[in-house]
């Protein structure tokens, strides 16, 4: 923090009164400088743009892929509804969701798979958008009331802090001279990466947000104020009962080899492997309470073959978002050493705002791939399948005895879906790889025959 900054803070902790006085004419001069000192009945936002995807990129490192984007964004300011649609355009599908929102009621429908369920608070939806506009940002803190306060001056910018309606507390920054909004602040925990600041930047109609100081968004946004909104704009689809998580299974397909089924959620599995002393998990799907569950019951089901690591079969975040669990209960991950730096960002990430504690020690073991593991018992063999069009660095886990390899999103088994470059660059890699095996498991889907493989083989799409 800026030495002037902490001396005006601390000037204004003991006169709460005379720091909302303050804020609150700063306030209203920035929602005069951005037209909303008459607060308008509604609001209309368009965005386009670009999203930097961090986590699920097919680099680990810089750069990002970057993914076409644009969002619409309706809100009804005295009704209190809102209705808040995505588009995001990925290689090989594009992504579409819609939330709509009101005070008695929130729906996440995807519009790619046409279902809806229920979505939570409308506070919490109603501060996730209101980034997207200085305009919604002066609105809440105006909403804020009493809660507004002063924090000083930081450079040429003047500094408000205010709680969201759901409790968040956010940073604002206004141009001392323009009155408008440069800056917006506020923090968040990461389940992997730990304390995020969260920093939106605002010049004329652009919108730059950065996480931890690295950009994940471009943005150009359009608003139009008091335009009238269809009422069936607010109208949810009818929602589906909320179904009961699928149970974890534990799946014997070879001696000693196990596709754990259903890992935190459905349609995530992972693979376990026993040896003579110890076992190895492929795949840390779920989340860090997952992970625990998850080794409670290894230890309770396998007591002489603790799980002593585990590994990836890439570092997306869906499919690395149990590792904190894992390496907090001392297993070790075993990685290329292309990945080795993101995965030890995970491992030394600091936790203050969940309250975690650290991890001890080095918890990630750099490997070369071939990386082999063997006892009497079982043999298990790392190999690199990559670059694929999903990933560049991705693992396969080969079980040479059992004749099973064991895959994360290069193919779905069981599905009809159309072949995707992925899939055809992972039948090349094990006709490289020299392996010809007789099923094929993977963090989704169904255990398939080879056979099921090599009927995917037409042109992808």
């Amino acid at each position: 923090m800026h030495a002037p900054l902490l001396v005006l803070l601390l000037a204004f902790a003991g006169d709460p009164l005379e720091s909302f006085r303050r804020a609150r004419g700063i306030l209203d001069r920035a929602m005069t400088a951005h037209a909303v000192s008459v607060p308008p009945s509604t609001i209309a936002l368009s965005l386009h743009g670009t999203i930097e995807q961090l986590t699920q990129s097919p680099r680990s490192e810089p750069p990002f892929l970057q993914t076409p984007h644009r969002e619409t964004l309706l809100l009804d300011l005295k009704g209190q509804r809102l209705r808040h649609s995505r588009e995001t355009e990925w290689p090989y599908f594009t992504m579409k969701r819609t939330t709509v929102a009101t005070r008695t009621a929130v729906a996440d429908i995807d519009d790619t798979l046409g279902t809806a369920s229920a979505g939570g608070r409308f506070e919490t939806v109603r501060r996730r958008v209101n980034w997207r506009s200085p305009a919604l940002l002066l609105l809440a803190a105006r909403d804020a009331g009493a809660g507004l306060r002063y924090a000083g001056r930081d450079g040429a910018a003047e500094v408000l802090v205010f709680p969201q309606e759901d409790g968040q507390v956010m940073t604002l920054m206004i141009d001392a001279r323009s009155h408008r909004v440069l800056h917006a602040r506020w923090l968040e925990a990461d389940p992997l990466f730990g304390d995020v600041v969260w920093e939106t930047s605002y010049s004329g109609d652009r919108i730059v947000q950065r996480s931890n100081g690295v950009v994940v968004a471009t943005l150009t946004f359009t608003q139009r104020s008091d335009v009238p909104i269809e009422e069936a704009s607010f109208v949810a689809p009818a929602l589906q009962p909320a179904a009961a998580p699928p149970a974890m299974s534990f799946d014997e397909l070879a001696a000693g080899v196990m596709l754990i089924r259903n890992v935190g959620r459905g349609d995530y599995h992972s693979l376990l492997v026993l040896f003579g002393d110890h076992s190895v998990l492929v795949e840390p799907v779920g989340a860090a309470a997952t992970a625990r569950q998850l080794i409670a019951e290894i230890s309770a089901r396998f007591p002489r073959q603790p799980l002593r690591f585990v590994a990836a079969t890439h570092h997306h975040d869906d499919h690395v978002a149990a590792l904190r669990g894992y390496f907090a209960a001392g297993v070790t991950l075993l990685s290329p050493r292309s990945n080795a730096a993101y995965f030890r960002a995970i491992a030394t990430a600091r936790h203050t705002i969940a309250g975690a504690a650290p991890i001890a020690g080095d918890r990630v073991r750099e490997v070369a791939l071939p990386h082999r593991i063997a006892d009497a018992t079982n043999e298990l063999v790392l190999l690199s399948a990559g670059p694929t069009e999903h990933a560049e660095e991705m693992t396969i886990a080969w079980l040479p005895r059992a004749g099973i390899v064991f895959q994360g999103d290069l193919f779905r088994g069981g599905t009809m879906e159309a072949p995707r470059k992925s899939t055809l660059q992972f039948a090349a890699a094990l006709e490289r790889l020299g392996i010809t095996p007789q099923r094929i498991a993977g963090a989704h889907g169904e255990v398939v025959s080879f056979d099921a493989l090599r009927g995917e083989r037409p042109q992808p799409r």
